[in-house]
C-alpha cells in the first residue's frame, strides 16, 4: 500500500529555476542575487543545478564579470556543503562570499545584515531568522543561504576563513511541476 517514486522528470520538469532571491525578511533583494551570481560565476569546482539556475537568471543573460574580481576560491565539498569565493571590492578591500546549505552557513554566522545594518545574532534574532528560512522550505523551495565576510589580504584563503560570517539572505529554487502532474496524482490516488 506504499508507492515510492522519484518526482524529478516524472511530476516535475527536471529544470531547476531560481524563484526567489531575498533578504532575511523574505523581500526580493537584487544585492543578494548579485552576490550569488558572482559566487557561482567564479567557482571552478563542482557546478550544481542551482549554480546554473543562478547564472541563467534573466538579469544576467549575456553578462560577463571582470575576471580580475576573483582573488581566490574555497571549493565546494560534500562535508562542508558550501563554497566561497574571495572577491576584490571596488574600494580595494576583499570580501569572502559564501553560499551553501542553510545549516552549514548558519553554523558559521555571527551576525546578520538587514536594511544595510549589521546586527549580532542573538538567541531571539537567530530563531526569527531561521523561521523565515523555514517558511521558504515549507512552500516547497530548496533553500540556500548566502553570507559574507570582509577579509584582509593574504596569500591563500582556506576553510578556516569561512567563519564569523554575516548572513545576508536566501536563494529559493523550484523544480516546476509538469502540466500532467495533477492528472498523474489523481490517477495514483484513484488506483
Amino acid at each position: 500500500d506504499v508507492l515510492c517514486t522519484d518526482k524529478t522528470g516524472t511530476l516535475t520538469l527536471d529544470r531547476i529555476i531560481l524563484e526567489r532571491h531575498c533578504d532575511l525578511r523574505l523581500r526580493d533583494d537584487p544585492e543578494v542575487l548579485e552576490m550569488a551570481w558572482l559566487n557561482s560565476r567564479f567557482q571552478t569546482g563542482l557546478s550544481s543545478v542551482m549554480d546554473r539556475a543562478i547564472l541563467g537568471h534573466e538579469r544576467f543573460r549575456g553578462r560577463l564579470a571582470a575576471d580580475d574580481l576573483k582573488l581566490d576560491e574555497i571549493p565546494f565539498d560534500f562535508s562542508r556543503r558550501l563554497m566561497s569565493v574571495v572577491l576584490r571590492r571596488p574600494d580595494g578591500g576583499r570580501r569572502l562570499v559564501c553560499k551553501g546549505a542553510v545549516d552549514a552557513v548558519r553554523d558559521r554566522c555571527r551576525s546578520f545584515e538587514l536594511d544595510g545594518v549589521v546586527h549580532p545574532i542573538g538567541a531571539a534574532a537567530s530563531e526569527e531568522l531561521w523561521r523565515e528560512c523555514d517558511r521558504l522550505a515549507a512552500e516547497g523551495f530548496r533553500v540556500l543561504a548566502l553570507a559574507y565576510r570582509d577579509v584582509g589580504p593574504q596569500e591563500r584563503y582556506t576553510r578556516e576563513d569561512e567563519r564569523e560570517l554575516v548572513l545576508r539572505g536566501y536563494l529559493a529554487f523550484l523544480d516546476p511541476p509538469k502540466d500532467s502532474a495533477r492528472a498523474a496524482l489523481a490517477a495514483l490516488a484513484s488506483d
